[in-house]
């Protein structure tokens, strides 16, 4: 199972890599070592910069979490969509991202690109594995903690705390569906182990919820958003 924060850190990463300037841009990473285009191979050196763009961007849609995180706040308040349906959709917009990055020729990129490449490919058969393989959206109730876990609005200062709140409001109204499907994508029965993992983390979170973050929010003078 993936450690916390990994698929963050991946995808910073897969964007430092990368030399869409764009790319590293909106998720607030500068790449020093971006090189111009302009070069024997640019024009494939562009559509891979390219692929690399959609590849993140449609990875921030499917993960809006990892975009709070990232600082996209456009984001803000949205949870991944867990249907079997969603679930399907992320997995073929992995296989064509895959199936695409198979379609270029590696010696025709430059060193850069093609640690690049060799990295996106990596990632996506990565999510592809857990999604698909270990089926673990359906096996562990702990695939869904991370992106259920709203402290990002609540612990970092990155706005007003009215603005956060909105934020947190918007996030805690998409908590009931988003838990619906978490409870009917699980098979059970499931084993012991992540039952009492799961019960442990989803306890901690609720305490959490109902403890610390009406404490956070008090001063927040906006009955709309109290009620």
């Amino acid at each position: 199972m993936r450690s916390l924060g990994r698929p963050l850190a991946q995808l910073a990463a897969l964007c430092v890599l990368a030399g869409s300037t764009a790319s590293c841009a909106q998720l607030g990473i500068r790449n020093p070592d971006a090189q111009p285009t302009a070069t024997v191979g640019a024009a494939v050196h562009h559509e891979w910069d390219a692929l690399v763009q959609d590849y993140i961007d449609g990875y921030l849609a499917a993960h809006p979490d990892v975009g709070v995180v990232a600082g996209r706040h456009e984001y803000d308040g949205q949870l991944p969509a867990w249907s079997p349906r969603a679930l399907w959709r992320e997995s073929q917009r992995l296989r064509a991202v895959r199936a695409e990055a198979a379609t270029f020729d590696t010696a025709a990129l430059d060193a850069r690109r093609r640690f690049e490449h060799a990295y996106l490919v990596a990632h996506a058969d990565e999510d592809l594995f857990w999604l698909e393989r270990a089926q673990w959206p359906y096996r562990n109730p702990t695939f869904y903690l991370n992106a259920l876990d709203p402290n990002v609005y609540v612990s970092r200062p990155y706005a007003p705390l009215h603005t956060r709140m909105a934020a947190y409001v918007k996030y805690a109204r998409a908590v009931p569906a988003a838990t619906r499907q978490i409870r009917q994508n699980m098979r059970t029965p499931l084993p012991r182990t992540y039952v009492d993992r799961a019960v442990s983390a989803f306890g901690g979170l609720g305490e959490f919820l109902t403890s610390d973050v009406p404490k956070v929010f008090a001063s927040v003078n906006d009955p709309r958003l109290q009620a």
